[in-house]
């Protein structure tokens, strides 16, 4: 019998914010304080107690879509 592992599609990885930070490149900070109080940035989920983390996919969907817009704070904020 083979010990076989099962492989994660890239898209369906949880990333840290540091990971996120490394992907989209903005500071940690921007994403926690920032973009995360945009309505259409991905949602963060905690796993149990353990930090904030994002889906690559999602991410880069976002990333996509925002490609030739220049995000700032969202207005009132």
């Amino acid at each position: 019998m083979k010990n076989e592992v099962a492989v994660i599609p890239w898209e369906e990885t949880w990333l840290t914010v540091k990971e996120a930070s490394e992907l989209i490149g903005f500071s940690n900070n921007y994403i926690t304080n920032v973009l995360a109080a945009h309505a259409d940035f991905p949602v963060a989920s905690r796993l149990g107690n353990g930090p904030r983390r994002w889906k690559a996919g999602e991410l880069n969907r976002w990333m996509e879509k925002n490609r030739e817009k220049r995000v700032g704070r969202p207005r009132g904020v």
